[in-house]
């Protein structure tokens, strides 16, 4: 069953019953760039990741195998050597964090195309009202789309 056209903006889908299969023009080129313009920004994720990584095996390291004491010269202060050997705890909380969120950042990259779809479309019902929120939307590939209202 497709949905009629007539009378609405290209980015307005007009379903004619509560389930049926509708087609989104367009909407393959537009995902498809979506999909490629994430895998571009995805090393990012992946390098800031590696480098969380690298900075919470310093603290660990400094942690287990550092020195119990440490001195410095009052006058010149201490080095970076020694500042790490002094905050061996918040160095490795700071690198585990950073890996942390560049995971989540690298999991969020790109947006299935149930979520993708109704940030380009809005889906008005029967009766004329915005069900966006309300419908039921499956992929089939394509342009194409299963959408069911609940």
């Amino acid at each position: 069953m497709q949905g009629s056209m007539e009378g609405i903006s290209t980015n307005e889908i007009q379903l004619t019953s509560s389930d049926g299969v509708y087609q989104m023009p367009g909407f393959s080129e537009r995902y498809a760039e979506h999909l490629q313009t994430s895998v571009e920004g995805a090393i990012y994720f992946r390098i800031l990741s590696y480098v969380g990584l690298a900075i919470m095996a310093v603290g660990l390291v400094t942690m287990i195998f550092g020195p119990s004491t440490i001195t410095y010269s009052t006058f010149n202060g201490p080095t970076f050597i020694q500042y790490v050997q002094m905050y061996p705890g918040p160095i490795a909380t700071v690198g585990g964090l950073v890996q942390v969120c560049s995971n989540a950042l690298y999991a969020k990259r790109s947006l299935p195309a149930e979520v993708f779809v109704r940030s380009l479309f809005r889906f008005i019902g029967p009766a004329g009202d915005d069900v966006t929120e309300l419908a039921n939307i499956g992929y089939l590939g394509g342009d194409d789309f299963n959408v069911s209202l609940h």
